[in-house]
């Protein structure tokens, strides 16, 4: 499909929503994006068994992108599950879901959730800018060790095929707080020490 076709495309969706909207009818366009684990740079595994918990209304959040007299609806939390562990199984060496805080089995339980005031898609008929701000918290049983902030950033043509991508500011934002994890953790790690050197039971983390 070229960019005329495609420019052609998402006017149409505006033309329709206008359309409805003089009806007394609004309507909404599901957004096709579809997110993927970003890779990260190369490095050492943490020993560290890591539990992804992610709420219902994270998994479920949707952001709304208005257009005129309408909306593009971005389901940004469906493939958080997925991207989360392929992304942090980069960076530790156990990453699974749970569905409850579970000290007994996993080191660290994290939890990512959406900045929803923060986040945003900007769509004009030249350009989309997405913006997908989220906080993650990796706490042990002793309560939270670390929590921030991270975004993932787009902007893509503004023409129906660029929908499809849309989806990765999610995994950038995954991406980026995976390597800031390995970083901080990694720091904290006795001097000298190998990563095989640490067991779990007497983490370096938890001191």
């Amino acid at each position: 499909m070229n960019d005329k076709s495609s420019h052609r495309i998402l006017a149409a969706a505006v033309l329709l929503a206008a359309g409805f909207a003089l009806t007394g009818c609004a309507t909404a366009f599901n957004a096709p994006i579809h997110s993927t684990a970003e890779a990260i740079p190369a490095g050492d595994r943490l020993p560290l068994r890591v539990g992804v918990l992610i709420s219902e209304p994270t998994l479920g959040y949707q952001c709304r992108a208005h257009i005129p007299l309408g909306e593009w609806v971005y389901p940004f939390g469906r493939d958080l599950p997925n991207v989360a562990v392929q992304t942090f199984s980069q960076v530790f060496e156990n990453v699974a879901l749970v569905q409850s805080p579970d000290y007994q089995n996993y080191d660290l339980i994290v939890v990512p959730t959406f900045d929803e005031p923060a986040t945003h898609v900007d769509i004009s008929m030249s350009s989309i800018l997405v913006h997908v701000a989220m906080s993650f918290a990796a706490s042990d049983a002793k309560g939270v060790k670390w929590r921030k902030d991270f975004a993932g950033d787009l902007t893509t043509p503004g023409n129906n095929d660029a929908f499809a991508v849309h989806g990765q500011a999610v995994s950038k934002a995954v991406a980026a707080a995976a390597m800031a994890m390995r970083a901080d953790f990694a720091s904290a790690r006795p001097r000298g020490e190998p990563a095989e050197a640490a067991p779990a039971a007497a983490a370096w983390w938890a001191k």
